[in-house]
């Protein structure tokens, strides 16, 4: 009767589980006393925990009897405690305690029997599950407040005195430290590449969100990293907006002010965080404690081809690079370069390869070379009745990139009456006839590459006939001989000049967390929203078409939020993020006649180019 029929499924096998003799021999000749609140443990548990340790001497002793009775004295090795901290308690735990002994909390022993039951591996690291003091806050009096504030202004370096002391900061200190040093949203803060204090730990975050974005093996990785990276650019754009330098030496008190930081919280111990211990190894020059970090991910061949191949932006899939990679043995962008006429590529992919950025073209350009791409299209512009802006980094301050951004908009425009519906000013056809004009023109200049396919050379269509245009194109260098460069030329209407110059601004984690504050507008405790300065725009149908008169102080209802983009200012319901999304109300794009007014529409000071390398 327990025989399976021949042609059915073999029962799952179960899963392995370590001997309870191989258990008991890891924490042979412990001897652990543990305090527990008996609330919280039960009898099960300690009895539990008795058998898993074996011959290890385990005393429970509960926290009441701790605090009216003495502790029992032993050459303890581990004393766990499992109540919160109190000076009475930490007297007693010192008469008994040696200077061998590690006192910790219970979550160490917890965890390490965990692991203990599942692999038989050493216990978890003492050093991270300390059992000590937790600080309460005491209230100030007002002197004692404005002596805080300048203390704060005061950059003189006691704070990492005290700290190299290695002395417990005082309840005052712990105050200061509870207040946030930065505002949570990152389009509230002023972000400059010079006024970073700490470089070396910014390009570390800013090149782990690099591997994370490119070196992703399989579709799963890519959405998991996906969602890790928008976290990790706003634990990056903390480091480089942090008013001090970090060291070993004030670590200590920092690391307070840092938890108190949403995109960093030291709670978040998973892979889709834990960002505050990557910091501190950092700080300490320790290897990060991460198993899918840079370092760890530079030793896959795999992920370095895919990562170098993905940066080249042929438009190949993620099944393309890694047939590549696994079936052909390519190595990198280099190898794919040389290999390309016999490699089963696309006619595309080929031909375009010739335009990437290996060899010659893989040197960035300096500021001579820069600036005589700018001047040509410039010029371009000038003969074309445009108006013409740099964007992108060049426009933060950057020099010495692969790439440009250009923006271009016609400046002859038609005067509307702000109560009637604006009018498209260019469809579809008009923005492909000016590109080509744009290309022709530099082509007499400056020499435009003849890029085919991928894309490259071509216009993409948003849409509605309203929004910007995008084409990707490559030119000769000037300077450089047999070197090519990309350009993304972009081409938008007059009424979207202020939206698109914010946009393709940057930086990328600006604009991301831009988006981000908008959506959360009238969240929670949020007083007070865009619709309180009387604006007015248009009702939208679902296929985003002008629905009747203007709407003056549009109230949001359940389920909407404000929305911000190259293409203006909705309010709509669902999430941008998987694409389900309705757009409801359309405001008027007369309210936002250059970047100060959408900032202002916001509630934001206005932040300068150079102040947004979030």
């Amino acid at each position: 009767g327990s025989c399976l029929p021949w042609n059915a499924m073999a029962p799952p096998p179960k899963k392995k589980t370590v001997r309870m003799s191989k258990l008991q021999a890891r924490w042979g000749g412990k001897r652990v006393l543990m305090i527990v609140d008996p609330s919280v443990v039960t009898e099960h548990q300690k009895a539990r925990w008795r058998e898993f340790m074996g011959d290890a001497t385990a005393t429970v002793v509960t926290a009441r009897q701790a605090k009216r009775e003495s502790l029992p004295k032993s050459a303890w090795t581990h004393v766990v405690v499992g109540v919160p901290y109190s000076e009475d308690l930490d007297a007693k735990i010192q008469e008994v305690a040696s200077a061998s002994t590690f006192v910790v909390t219970q979550q160490w022993q917890d965890e390490s029997l965990r692991l203990l039951k599942q692999t038989a591996e050493e216990c978890k690291p003492e050093a991270d599950y300390p059992w000590r003091r937790l600080l309460k806050k005491k209230k100030s009096s007002p002197s004692s407040k404005k002596r805080r504030r300048e203390e704060d202004s005061d950059d003189s370096g006691d704070d990492d005195d005290d700290d190299a002391n290695g002395g417990p900061p005082s309840d005052d200190d712990d105050d200061r430290e509870g207040r946030k040093v930065l505002e949570d949203w990152v389009p509230r803060r002023r972000h400059t590449v010079a006024d970073d204090k700490n470089p070396e730990i910014t390009k570390y975050l800013h090149d782990l969100d690099d591997w994370w974005e490119h070196a992703t093996l399989n579709e799963k990785e890519a959405v998991d990293y996906g969602i890790r990276v928008k976290s990790l650019c706003r634990a990056a754009a903390l480091s480089r907006a942090w008013p001090v330098r970090l060291t070993p030496e004030n670590w200590r008190r920092e690391k307070k002010k840092l938890r108190k930081q949403g995109a960093i919280a030291e709670h978040s111990t998973s892979k889709t965080g834990g960002y505050l211990k990557v910091i501190e190894h950092l700080v300490f020059g320790l290897p990060s404690p991460r198993d899918d970090s840079q370092e760890t991910w530079a030793k896959d061949p795999r992920r370095v081809a895919v990562r170098e191949i993905k940066k080249l932006k042929l438009g190949m899939t993620k099944k393309d690079i890694l047939n590549l990679v696994n079936e052909h043995n390519v190595t990198g962008a280099e190898d794919l370069y040389a290999r390309r006429f016999e490699l089963p590529l696309r006619e595309v992919f080929r031909e375009f390869l010739v335009y990437a950025r290996v060899g010659k073209s893989a040197i960035p350009m300096d500021k001579e070379e820069t600036d005589t791409i700018v001047n040509r299209f410039r010029a371009v512009a000038a003969d074309l009745d445009l108006d013409f802006q740099p964007v992108g980094s060049l426009r933060r301050g950057r020099v010495g990139g692969h790439d440009l951004d250009l923006l271009f908009c016609p400046r002859a425009l038609k005067n509307n009456d702000d109560d009637v519906p604006a009018q498209v000013e260019l469809d579809n056809a008009a923005r492909d006839a000016l590109m080509t004009r744009i290309h022709a023109a530099y082509r007499k200049l400056g020499g435009l590459a003849p890029v085919v396919g991928a894309g490259h050379g071509k216009v993409k269509h948003g849409a509605s006939a309203d929004r910007t245009l995008t084409s990707h194109v490559v030119v000769e260098s000037p300077k450089i001989d047999g070197a090519y460069r990309h350009v993304d030329l972009v081409v938008t209407p007059r009424s979207l000049w202020p939206h698109a110059l914010l946009h393709w601004s940057g930086s990328r984690t600006f604009v991301r967390c831009f988006h981000d504050y908008v959506n959360r507008l009238r969240e929670k405790n949020w007083q007070g929203g865009p619709e309180r300065r009387g604006v007015k725009g248009w009702r939208l149908d679902p296929n985003e078409n002008r629905l009747g008169p203007p709407v003056f102080e549009r109230q949001l209802e359940d389920g909407e939020h404000w929305h911000w983009s190259s293409n203006g200012v909705y309010v709509a319901t669902g999430n941008f993020y998987n694409a389900n999304v309705t757009k409801v109300y359309e405001e008027s794009n007369a309210s936002f006649p250059d970047e100060h007014s959408i900032f202002r529409f916001f509630f934001l000071d206005y932040l300068e180019p150079s102040e947004r390398c979030a």
